[in-house]
C-alpha cells in the first residue's frame, strides 16, 4: 500500500529528520542556539512516531488520537518552561519540522497526495495542542494556577505538608478547641484540595485528629457511636469542602483554556487573514504579469496574421509564417508552464519523457542560445563526459530557468560557471553566480521555490518575472528523482547545485 510506502520511508529516515529540524531550528530561531541537543529534540521523536503510525493505519483509535495529543502537549509544556521562549518560537518549531521532513522524504520519493495532505495536517494540529498547553501554562489568569503541582506525588507532598502545619496549629492551641478537634484542618483541606490532594487531605486529618487530640491519646482505637459518629459527619463535611474545591479548580481551568483558546484562535485568524491578503495580492499580481507577457506573442501574431492578409501577393512570406510559429511557441510555453505548476501544487510529478543523452552536449547547447545575447559571459567546466538517462526537453528547462535568473539578478561584470561532475551514481551539475547586495538569507532560500513568490530585492530590481521559474525547476528535478540546494554566501556567491541520478528512468 501507498501509505506503507510513505510510513517505512519515514521510519527509515526519522533520524535523519531529528537531525536536519535541530540544525534548522540552530538557523532559523535564536533562541534554540542555546539549548542543548536533549532539550532542542524534546518529543520532536515521540510526536513523528505519531506521525509514522497515522500513516500505517487507515484507522486511527481514541487511544492512539490520545497519544498523538500527548506528545504534542507535553512538547509545549515542556517549552513554556524555557524563559524568553514565545508562542512565536514554538509556531516555527514546527515550521522548520515541515520543511525537514519533507526535504529528507523527498530527496528519495515523492510523496503522494493524500499522505503529503495527512502529514500536513498531522503537523498543523500538532502545533495547535502544543500552543494549547504551552498557552495554559504561561497563564496568569487565574494566576492561582501556575502553582499547582504537575506530578501525582508532588500534590501528596503538598497535601502531606499542609495538613502537617494544621496539625502544629491544633496542638499547640488544643487548651482553646478542646471541643472542636478539626477547626484548624478545614481550611487546610480546602487549601490543599486546590494545590494538592483533597482526598489525602482528609485522610490525613482524621488519622492526626484521631491519633493525637482524641482520647486515648496517641491510639487509633475508637469507641462506638462517639467516635464513629463524629468521624463520619466529618467525611461528610470535607468531601463537601474537597468536591467544590475540586469544581473551583476545574472551572478556573475551563475558564483559563477558554481565553486560551481564544487568543489561539485570535492568532489563527489573523494569520490565516494576513495568509488571504499576501495571497490575494501575488494572483492581482501575477495576473496583471500573465496578461502582459501574454499580449506579447499574441499581438505578434495578429500583427503578421493582418500583414499577410493585406500583401496577399507576397512572394517570401515564410519569414513572417515563421514569426506566427514562434510567437504561438512562446505562448505554448508560458500556458505550459501554468499546468506544470498546477501539477507541482497537487503533490503530482511534472510527466517527462527519458531518453539517453549527453549532459555536456546538452549543457553546451543551452549555453550556445544564450551567448547571442550575453557573449562569453557563461562559462562552462565540465571535463568529464556524462551520458545517461534523461528528460532533454526538462533539463534544458531547468538549465534556461537557472542561467536567466543568474543573468538578471547576478553581478553584470561577473561571469556565471557552470560545473558538471560525476558523482557514483550521479550527476551533480551547479550554477554559480556573484552577488549584487547581500547574500541570500536563510528565510529568503526557504521561500525559493514557492510558487509565485518572488524576493524583495527581485521586485526592487524592477525585472518582469512570475515568480515560477523555480517550482517548475524543483519540479523538473523531482521528476528526474534528484534534488537541489542552494548555497549564498559573500565569498562564493549564489550557488544552485543539482544532483541527479545517471538513470533516471528508476
Amino acid at each position: 500500500m501507498v501509505e506503507q510506502t510513505t510510513a517505512k520511508l519515514l521510519r527509515s529516515k526519522k533520524n535523519a529528520i531529528v537531525a536536519e529540524f535541530e540544525k534548522r531550528a540552530k538557523e532559523n530561531i535564536s533562541r534554540m542556539r542555546v539549548l542543548d541537543h536533549n532539550v532542542l529534540i524534546n518529543h520532536i521523536p515521540e510526536f513523528i512516531e505519531t506521525i509514522i503510525v497515522h500513516l500505517e493505519k487507515k484507522q486511527i483509535t481514541d487511544e492512539e488520537a490520545v497519544l498523538e495529543k500527548k506528545a504534542a502537549r507535553a512538547h509545549g509544556r515542556e517549552r513554556s518552561f524555557i524563559n524568553g521562549y514565545g508562542v512565536e518560537n514554538l509556531i516555527a518549531e514546527y515550521r522548520q519540522l515541515r520543511i525537514a521532513l519533507f526535504k529528507c522524504v523527498e530527496s528519495e520519493f515523492t510523496i503522494p497526495t493524500p499522505d503529503r495532505d495527512l502529514i500536513l495536517d498531522m503537523i498543523q494540529i500538532g502545533s495547535k495542542q502544543a500552543m494549547l498547553q504551552f498557552l495554559y501554562e504561561k497563564s496568569t489568569a487565574p494566576g492561582v494556577l501556575k502553582y499547582v503541582p504537575k506530578l501525582t506525588w508532588q500534590r501528596y507532598v503538598v497535601s502531606l505538608i499542609l495538613i502537617s502545619i494544621a496539625t502544629i496549629f491544633q496542638y499547640f492551641l488544643k487548651d482553646y478547641t478542646a471541643n472542636a478537634p478539626y477547626i484548624f484542618f478545614y481550611p487546610f483541606i480546602l487549601i490543599a484540595a486546590i494545590f494538592g490532594d483533597g482526598i489525602v487531605a482528609t485522610l490525613l486529618t482524621a488519622f492526626s485528629v484521631q491519633f493525637f487530640f482524641i482520647d486515648p491519646i496517641f491510639s487509633l482505637r475508637m469507641e462506638w457511636p462517639v467516635d464513629y459518629t463524629r468521624n463520619a459527619l466529618f467525611f461528610i463535611f470535607a468531601g463537601l469542602m474537597v468536591t467544590v474545591s475540586k469544581l473551583l479548580r476545574r472551572a478556573m481551568a475551563n475558564a483559563s483554556i477558554a481565553a486560551e483558546e481564544q487568543q489561539l484562535a485570535k492568532i489563527e485568524l489573523e494569520e490565516t487573514v494576513k495568509n488571504l491578503h499576501n495571497e490575494r495580492n501575488l494572483r492581482e499580481q501575477f495576473v496583471a504579469s500573465l496578461t502582459h507577457d501574454l499580449r506579447g506573442p499574441l499581438t505578434s501574431i495578429r500583427i503578421s496574421a493582418q500583414h499577410l492578409l493585406r500583401n496577399q501577393k507576397l512572394e517570401s512570406p515564410e519569414r513572417i509564417f515563421q514569426r506566427i510559429i514562434n510567437s504561438a511557441e512562446r505562448a505554448d510555453e508560458m500556458i505550459q508552464d501554468l499546468l506544470d505548476v498546477s501539477l507541482i501544487r497537487s503533490g503530482q510529478n511534472i510527466p517527462v519523457t527519458m531518453e539517453y543523452c549527453n549532459l555536456n552536449e546538452l549543457i553546451e547547447d543551452v549555453i550556445e542560445e544564450f551567448k547571442l545575447a550575453h557573449g562569453e559571459r557563461i562559462v562552462f567546466h565540465g571535463r568529464e563526459r556524462l551520458s545517461g538517462y534523461w528528460s532533454y526537453n526538462g533539463l534544458k528547462r531547468i538549465f534556461e530557468n537557472l542561467i536567466t535568473n543568474a543573468v538578471k539578478y547576478g553581478a553584470q561584470d561577473k561571469p556565471i560557471t557552470i560545473t558538471l561532475k560525476g558523482n557514483h551514481n550521479h550527476a551533480v551539475i551547479e550554477i554559480q553566480n556573484q552577488l549584487v547586495g547581500q547574500p541570500l538569507s536563510q528565510d529568503e532560500i526557504n521561500n525559493l521555490f514557492e510558487p509565485y513568490q518572488r524576493l524583495k530585492r527581485a521586485k526592487a530590481s524592477g525585472k518582469a518575472g512570475w515568480g515560477l521559474g523555480l517550482t517548475l525547476v524543483k519540479g523538473l528535478v523531482n521528476s528526474h528523482g534528484g534534488e537541489i540546494e542552494v548555497r549564498s554566501s559573500a565569498n562564493e556567491g549564489t550557488i544552485f547545485s543539482i544532483m541527479i541520478p545517471l538513470d533516471s528512468r528508476k
